[in-house]
């Protein structure tokens, strides 16, 4: 009877260490798999990035020999961002200078490309202001559009709008559209080294990453 005992004894200890590897097993599996799903999410977003910057690249080559000071961006690929400066807009208006338009559209193209190659991807418009004072209730009327404001956050806000109008209006896609996002900062965020605040007039197109969504 002892040695039936021991016996059964031996196989349920077999069985709780097989038990036990195999759970070891499976833990393992499951930390490998999340590891490879986050690594190819990784090169995805870095594969992104990269078309971002190869964008801004080509946009900033085809701009480079503009004759027209006026209408050529600040672009920084490695920040991937594309600035419209204080030569692009007048003091208390928030539209966008002709040259600085057509460019805008010109370049439509490849932003609406980008952004369906990688449909998770966003662009956010940031609009700014310098510290004039805008005066109460003001209507400005910029093209087809109208804007009223009384404030330097509203104006900044416009400015960004205004530019997201002139963008989107060249995709007649609204799926695209709905991911641009505007945003207005007034004078609070000055431009990084300018001498003086008259420079914050400017607004700010953002290219945030996402991922490509898979099929």
């Amino acid at each position: 009877m002892k040695e039936h005992e021991s016996e059964w004894i031996s196989v349920s200890d077999f069985m709780a260490s097989l038990i036990g590897v195999l759970v070891i097993f499976l833990i393992a599996a499951v930390i490998e798999e999340s590891g490879v799903g986050n690594s190819v999410e990784e090169i995805e977003r870095r594969k992104e990035e990269k078309a971002i910057e190869v964008m801004l690249r080509g946009i900033a080559q085809e701009t480079k020999n503009e004759r027209n000071p006026n209408s050529i961006f600040k672009i920084y690929p490695e920040r991937r961002t594309l600035e419209m400066d204080t030569a692009h807009f007048a003091s208390g208006s928030p539209c966008l200078a002709k040259e600085a338009e057509i460019q805008l559209r010109r370049h439509a193209a490849k932003i609406s490309e980008l952004l369906v190659t990688y449909n998770r991807a966003i662009v956010t418009i940031e609009g700014y202001a310098d510290t004039t004072r805008v005066p109460q209730s003001t209507f400005f009327p910029c093209g087809k559009n109208s804007y009223q404001y009384g404030d330097n956050v509203t104006l900044s806000l416009h400015r960004a709008q205004e530019a997201r109008s002139i963008l989107i209006s060249e995709w007649n896609n609204v799926k695209l559209s709905e991911r641009v996002a505007i945003l207005g900062y007034g004078a609070t965020k000055p431009a990084p080294g300018a001498k003086s605040l008259n420079a914050n007039r400017r607004v700010l197109v953002r290219f945030v990453p996402g991922t490509k969504a898979r099929t």
